[in-house]
């Protein structure tokens, strides 16, 4: 590994996770690691108390991976569909809202036929707090999630839409253990960083970051 890689167990005062054996290490891609590192402050800069929802996205094995534009068709279409979920919220709760959605997201493979997203969403813990019913069509923000992921396939696949185990986090700028739960998430969206699973090929994107 060169310099663009670290195995160190700390990067930026975030925890990193490394095996319990020292002989074995993770390996990190440190402009990875920076990106996750802005993004987390730069998120609560928007708002104060967030909610970080961890999903998965896979492709349907018939989709073509070259189309690189589909994981930008999910965060147009979720924007789309919180935009008009927030006027509603608005009307419904009488008074003026407001969301920044941040985000950051890894394109892998592994030992299945097609790819998949890992992907963390960052929102307003005041408008966003759950998921609810995971396995609703409509009314509740997963619904939302498997929506514009179908609308970015071009598929009626709501199953293709993992949501990860413990998969929601929470983050309070003005909380006395702000920095604990920091370090919480990112150890947590780390394993973005890592190499492993990852396909470098022309120039074809496998990591992103709102702006």
């Amino acid at each position: 590994m060169n310099h663009q890689y670290t195995s160190e167990d700390k990067f930026n005062n975030y925890d990193l996770p490394q095996p319990t054996k020292r002989k074995q290490r993770f390996f990190y891609r440190k402009f990875y690691l920076y990106k996750i590192s802005q993004l987390i402050e730069k998120a609560l800069k928007y708002h104060s108390r967030l909610s970080v929802f961890r999903i998965d996205l896979h492709l349907p094995e018939d989709f073509d991976d070259a189309d690189s534009k589909v994981i930008t068709r999910f965060f147009k279409s979720l924007n789309a569909k919180l935009d008009v979920d927030i006027k509603r919220k608005e009307k419904s709760w009488g008074r003026s809202l407001s969301n920044k959605t941040s985000y950051v997201w890894a394109k892998e493979k592994n030992t299945s036929k097609q790819y998949h997203y890992h992907v963390a969403i960052f929102l307003n813990k005041d408008i966003y707090h759950r998921l609810g019913d995971v396995g609703a069509s409509e009314g509740c923000l997963a619904a939302l999630m498997k929506q514009s992921w179908c609308s970015a396939i071009k598929q009626d696949k709501p199953a293709l839409v993992h949501f990860c185990k413990n998969g929601v986090y929470y983050l309070n700028l003005n909380s006395s253990d702000v920095q604990s739960s920091k370090n919480e998430l990112f150890k947590r969206v780390c394993y973005f960083a890592k190499p492993y699973s990852k396909v470098y090929q022309g120039n074809a994107r496998n990591f992103g970051t709102s702006s």
